[in-house]
């Protein structure tokens, strides 16, 4: 959705926990240039399914739940893919009621031309919401190219750069000057995947999305690191680290212009 060393390291992560997961947005790429290149690349349809989650009990009694959908179809000529996730969180207190505190959907369409070549143009559009970011609807669609660095058997590391038209919809907000907003953007993305043994695969990919009239104070980055070990040829175990910073959120009344959470759950592809 991108070495290995001995003993000690485990120990440190044991004590440093919170440090760990902060990191692996940036150790992922540095990951996934190592290990065996083991695997194959996919052509003809794919269809994956994945339910994920992450709960508090005691004090905090929090809860996310995520679902993810994809379908796509590859061949030497076009990769057409399209994928539909929901998030959901809510929290309660002790003394009170449960109360929603994150609610996001999205879905999306994209068609890659001739996606083995060393350049690929390619095409995509979005739909998506979010309670969190105070997001009612945002649409975007936008063409670019991607340079394609590296590609063994499932492996590959690849940049590119798209110009995207993104119209949002903010949710009602006494405080939100314009309830409806629209952006030209760059979108530059970076993306690592590695096949580290026969049975564990693990992604990375960041996107930057600058305004194209204001690059230092009106972007948008998303980063999402992903960690996926095969207990069968249809089922795997998954965990998943996103992190998503949008600058113009507390303008809509969101209560941080971050959005992260860390997730484990499984995943079927058939």
């Amino acid at each position: 959705m991108e070495g290995n060393t001995c003993s000690s390291p485990r120990r440190r992560r044991r004590r440093r926990p919170v440090r760990v997961l902060a990191a692996m947005p940036l150790a992922a790429p540095l990951v996934t240039l190592a290990g065996p290149r083991l695997g194959a690349q996919t052509t003809g349809w794919e269809q994956s399914v994945q339910i994920s989650a992450n709960a508090w009990y005691g004090a905090a009694r929090a809860r996310v739940v995520a679902t993810e959908l994809g379908v796509s179809r590859t061949d030497s000529a076009v990769t057409v893919r399209s994928d539909f996730h929901l998030g959901y969180a809510d929290d309660r207190d002790p003394n009170g009621p449960r109360r929603v505190t994150a609610r996001a959907v999205r879905a999306s369409l994209g068609l890659d031309y001739r996606p083995f070549d060393r350049y690929s143009p390619f095409g995509f559009g979005s739909i998506e919401s979010s309670l969190q970011q105070r997001i009612a609807r945002r649409y975007n669609v936008g063409l670019g190219t991607k340079l394609t660095l590296h590609r063994k058997d499932r492996d590959d590391l690849s940049v590119s750069l798209a110009l995207l038209e993104e119209r949002t919809r903010a949710l009602a907000h006494p405080d939100s000057a314009d309830p409806v907003t629209r952006r030209t953007r760059w979108s530059l993305r970076f993306r690592s995947r590695r096949q580290i043994t026969p049975s564990v695969f693990v992604s990375h990919v960041t996107f930057y999305q600058p305004a194209v009239r204001g690059l230092a104070d009106r972007y948008t980055v998303e980063a999402t690191t992903a960690v996926e070990a095969a207990l069968t040829s249809v089922l795997s175990v998954t965990g998943t680290l996103r992190h998503r910073y949008d600058s113009e959120a507390r303008g809509r009344g969101a209560a941080s212009n971050t959005d992260g959470q860390f997730l484990l759950g499984v995943r079927a592809r058939f």
